[in-house]
């Protein structure tokens, strides 16, 4: 590994023509008091001082020139070609490097191209490990095979991305509303899956009802302040089945604060499926003891429409770029 960072398991050529490039700018700018001089220069520098102006500053010039020229011919004469285990091909390296630029530790035994995508392949593996190890779930949604029971739909989720309409329109997420196996949180996994293995997001958390549930209970065990921390957070979080939360005062609070926190200030993306489809029964979740819970369910459900694309699972079939519940009819009740 390089100490200067940009060079990652061996020296390519044009790391190393970079770096020579570098040296021989540092040489040129140096001066006879720079304790950092090559060997040529500090040799000069003590010799320098009985000798007239003139004749000082050509052999000042003449000193750089050789700094550089051994200092180049030092790395190059190393420089030599090796095959490609991946792709067969030869490709240049340098056996042994001066230590100003590098110390190669063994031979490489991938050319550059080879190397970068086995580094790639390893990186979206790392990436894809820790999702289903943050995910235990992720292993069941994702191993479901067969047709989705929605393709229409199916499709129009696989198909979301944070800018969509060739960027004209921002969507920070997905609201799936429809009736239970119709395969919408399977098509949210899918999804993120997709999105963590391109390395579009890097982290992605997933709570349903039982885990919101608890919040009350967290309240009491001074833990909620690290949960919601971690829900305000993550750059993609599903909120799986949120119809089938017991939505008390502290519950609809913390609710509103994550989903403001989300998506109006930090502009994070949030996936929601649940099975109530229209506005009125929405809000009528939020119908507890406390009398602002309702209007606490109102702005929740008009933040959500502002912010997100609704997809009704229960219709045979839904447009490939659904409106965003904005839009005329979007997550209104029929009729």
């Amino acid at each position: 590994m390089s100490r200067y960072g940009y060079i990652e398991k061996y020296l390519n050529t044009d790391a190393v023509e970079r770096r020579l490039a570098a040296l021989q700018k540092k040489i040129e700018g140096a001066i006879l008091e720079d304790k950092s001089q090559p060997e040529s220069l500090s040799d000069f520098a003590w010799r320098s001082w009985r000798m007239p102006e003139e004749e000082r500053a050509e052999g000042y010039q003449k000193a750089k020139a050789k700094a550089i020229e051994e200092k180049v011919e030092a790395v190059r004469k190393f420089k030599t070609t090796a095959t490609c285990q991946d792709c067969g091909l030869t490709f240049p390296y340098f056996t042994r490097i001066d230590t100003e630029i590098c110390v190669l530790e063994k031979p490489p035994i991938y050319c550059l191209p080879c190397h970068r995508k086995r580094c790639d392949q390893e990186a979206r593996q790392e990436r894809i490990d820790n999702f289903r190890e943050r995910n235990p779930l992720s292993r069941h949604y994702l191993s479901q095979n067969g047709s989705p029971p929605r393709p229409a739909q199916f499709d129009a989720v696989q198909n979301w991305r944070e800018w969509w309409d060739d960027g004209d329109q921002h969507s920070q997420g997905l609201v799936l509303v429809g009736d239970s196996f119709t395969g919408k949180t399977t098509a949210v996994y899918r999804l993120v899956r997709k999105l963590v293995e391109e390395n579009d997001y890097e982290s992605f958390l997933a709570v349903n009802s039982t885990q919101l549930n608890a919040i009350p209970e967290r309240v009491m065990d001074r833990t909620i302040s690290t949960f919601m921390q971690e829900l305000q957070e993550v750059e993609l979080l599903l909120i799986d089945d949120l119809d089938k939360v017991r939505i008390t005062p502290r519950v609809a609070s913390e609710l509103w604060g994550l989903f403001e926190h989300r998506l109006r200030e930090q502009n994070l993306s949030v996936f929601i499926t649940m099975n109530t489809r229209t506005k009125r029964d929405f809000i009528r979740l939020f119908n507890g003891k406390d009398a602002d819970s309702r209007q606490i369910g109102l702005s929740i459900y008009n933040r959500l429409q502002q912010a997100c694309q609704f997809i009704d699972f229960d219709v045979l079939t839904q447009p490939a770029n659904p409106p965003t519940a904005g839009e005329e009819g979007a997550g209104e009740e029929p009729g």
